[in-house]
């Protein structure tokens, strides 16, 4: 892209992007761990390691939470 007037286009990331993304992603991991590692046992994340991982779940979960917080203030 090209600069307009001498200036350069910023891309300007609120607090309700980060905080979508952050929900987004944590809301992401905890289907992919729950539903594709446990539920339907696709495929393993970590080669010789159980099918639920519940410290990923915990994290992804406490990542979703921070995004929420992140979002409503």
């Amino acid at each position: 892209m090209s600069p307009r007037n001498g200036r350069e286009r910023r891309l300007v990331l609120g607090s309700g992007t980060l905080g979508g993304l952050l929900v987004g992603a944590g809301l992401f991991t905890v289907f992919d761990g729950v539903v594709d590692h446990y539920v339907l046992e696709s495929h393993d994340a970590v080669h010789g390691t159980q099918a639920f991982n519940p410290h990923r779940v915990g994290a992804s979960l406490l990542i979703s939470g921070v995004g929420i917080l992140v979002v409503t203030r």
